[in-house]
């Protein structure tokens, strides 16, 4: 897959960056985001057939969280690793900013089975992961996390919530406040980091 086009969804994070974040980017990992488009299995033609086939595509995490139970956080395909520079990604990305993954948050509690909404990310509303689900003959599907807190599979055109993510680079430190929307993290370097 060749990253062409800017999603929607990457669009409106990169405005949200750079009316609040610009500051924050030194403070801030270059961290591999894993947009997993590996197929678990089905034809990645059942996208364009007609509906009397019955086929669909599972992509990769679907596989994992929603059959298997089995998150991972290995990225194989380089081409997936979205990241600003090309060191250690694809060097797609223009910010240091994304969409946690549905196997994160299978990990952070918000899994397709034993979900719970004592997860440290619940917020009793809908929200879009960066992992794409599967194809039917209707439409594209993604994961997302729902109101009760369990990890899903929802059609893209539902208009859900983004949770934009960053990684804290070495020596960085929260200094106070709970990550809310009313009490927000605060960062401070470490001094005894160089």
């Amino acid at each position: 897959f060749v990253n062409t086009n800017d999603s929607t969804i990457k669009k409106a994070i990169d405005n949200w960056y750079q009316a609040n974040m610009l500051d924050y980017t030194d403070s801030l990992e270059d961290t591999v985001w894993c947009n997993d488009r590996s197929i678990y299995n089905g034809p990645l033609k059942s996208k364009d057939e007609d509906s009397s086939t019955n086929t669909y595509t599972r992509f990769g995490a679907n596989g994992r969280n929603v059959v298997l139970h089995q998150p991972s956080l290995e990225c194989v395909n380089k081409l997936d690793q979205f990241t600003v520079s090309e060191e250690n990604g694809n060097g797609a990305l223009t910010y240091p900013v994304a969409l946690l993954t549905g196997d994160e948050l299978t990990l952070a509690g918000h899994g397709w089975s034993g979900y719970s909404s004592l997860s440290y990310l619940y917020t009793n509303k809908y929200w879009w992961a960066l992992s794409p689900s599967y194809f039917d003959y209707y439409y594209a599907n993604g994961l997302g996390v729902s109101s009760s807190g369990n990890l899903s599979n929802y059609g893209m055109h539902n208009p859900f919530g983004v949770r934009p993510a960053v990684s804290l680079a070495p020596g960085t430190i929260v200094g106070g406040g709970d990550g809310s929307r009313d009490d927000p993290f605060t960062v401070d370097l470490d001094p005894n980091v160089s």
